[in-house]
């Protein structure tokens, strides 16, 4: 047995079989993941993986044995951990390929300490074991500490990321994994094989031309997504005002009928039927007045005008309450509350519009301050929610609605109400429905940055 092969086994012992099973132990603590019999399929993974890519290193130039261990570390996973889909094994092997680089790194760090990584390969297998296992041990305190403590760093991005639809955040998601990719195969060049400078040169070239392609991608999706947002509010305000619009020649029409009815009734000399139905017209149109009047401000009258239209036209029994006290409310301002009470009104309907029975069909709203905090409530009748749909609904992407649904209705209303230092809920029973309860301080401190 050479001191070559030696040297291989004594690290496959010593660092790669450790260095996969606590990556992997790692990446799926720092993402939430808590998969049946983890420990066992660990174990597996760890010896199987660093078998199977160690024993590559004697066959394979140093780029062909990374895309090599990219495609085995694909299919393993595959094959122990079947019940993660394509989407989330990508993304829990993307974050291990990033961990096992920076701990790879981290060892080389070490390996300065024996005279670089070929002092350190031709050393005892104890200059291996005290240059790896620091790194390795740190590793594995970090990772039993999330554990005990239950904390999942990465959970709410990696959920943003799962339900995400959109082919252009895959590609990009794609384009980053790729430079990692390109920046692992650059560090093995770097620390194995030192001497090839023209070698590494094309990964360093690489590298560059993918970074600047990403950052020009990156900023062509936030102007996107800036010019997305910006037109889907300019459609739901169009809409509005349509069905706002609408409501005013249905409320022209009937001001028609009513004036030939008493037209008509005047002709007939019916004095008391005139006097009595001019009656029952005019309480109508005061009340409608009063209604408007109430209104914290001409932007809301136009939003609950345009609801109302819109929940007539559906066939939805829409009855909404707004206290006086409602009428100051600091520094919200009107397009904060037109988006938060529009994106919530619009998801109640949306929900009741799936009760086969349109008599059940029926969506409260609730506007009113209470203790300093200014109240939006709104319910509607309909399916009861799971505890995780409860705890998902406010997570980016995530929707419960079939067809082109972009999930990101809720994370904004959440997004607004921290803005202001407020608080979003939502309950669920059979007997009430789906609550929203928005509570916004009446003299809020706005926080640019939300939590």
């Amino acid at each position: 047995m050479t001191a070559e092969l030696i040297a291989k086994l004594q690290i496959l012992f010593v660092f790669s079989i450790p260095e996969s099973a606590l990556v992997l132990w790692f990446s799926c603590a720092w993402l939430g993941l808590k998969p049946d019999r983890f420990l066992p399929r660990l174990l597996v993974y760890a010896v199987l993986f660093s078998v199977y890519v160690d024993g590559m290193l004697f066959v394979l130039p140093n780029w062909l044995y990374f895309v090599n261990s990219i495609a085995g570390n694909f299919i393993l996973i595959g094959i122990i951990f079947p019940m993660y889909k394509l989407k989330k094994s990508f993304l829990l092997l993307s974050l291990a390929y990033f961990v096992a680089l920076t701990l790879e790194s981290t060892v080389s760090l070490c390996a300065l300490f024996f005279g670089g990584y070929d002092s350190m390969m031709a050393g005892s297998v104890w200059d291996k074991i005290a240059a790896c296992w620091p790194p390795l041990a740190l590793l594995a305190l970090v990772t039993a500490y999330m554990q005990k403590s239950g904390k999942t760093p990465a959970k709410r991005a990696f959920d943003f990321l799962l339900h995400i639809r959109s082919r252009s955040y895959f590609a990009l998601m794609m384009l980053f994994f790729i430079q990692f990719c390109l920046l692992a195969i650059l560090f093995s060049y770097l620390f194995t094989q030192p001497e090839n400078s023209s070698s590494y040169q094309i990964f360093i070239y690489l590298s560059i031309y993918f970074t600047i392609i990403i950052a020009i991608y990156v900023f062509y999706l936030i102007a996107r997504t800036r010019k997305e947002a910006v037109q889907a509010a300019q459609e739901t305000y169009i809409g509005d005002m349509l069905r706002m619009f609408a409501s005013i020649r249905g409320q022209r029409h009937d001001f028609i009928n009513h004036v030939q009815v008493m037209y008509s009734l005047l002709g007939l000399g019916k004095y008391d039927q005139l006097r009595s139905y001019m009656e029952q017209v005019v309480q109508e149109i005061k009340t409608v007045s009063e209604s408007m009047d109430n209104m914290p401000s001409p932007a809301l009258a136009a939003l609950f005008q345009a609801k109302t239209a819109a929940a007539e036209q559906s066939g939805i029994r829409f009855q909404y309450e707004i206290s006086d006290t409602a009428h100051t409310f600091g520094a919200v301002t009107d397009i904060d509350l037109v988006r938060m009470i529009g994106n919530l009104i619009d998801n109640a309907f949306d929900e009741v519009m799936t009760i086969a029975d349109p008599a059940e069909r029926e969506v409260t709203m609730e506007l009113f301050t209470d203790h300093s905090l200014l109240h939006i409530v709104v319910a509607n009748r309909g399916r009861t929610l799971t505890e995780d749909e409860l705890e998902n609904i406010w997570k980016p992407g995530y929707t419960t609605k079939s067809g082109e649904h972009s999930g990101l209705g809720l994370a904004n209303i959440r997004e607004r109400a921290l803005h202001y230092g407020g608080t979003v809920s939502a309950e669920s029973d059979p007997e009430r429905g789906v609550v929203f309860t928005v509570k916004l301080p009446v003299r809020p401190e706005i926080h640019d940055k939300p939590a």
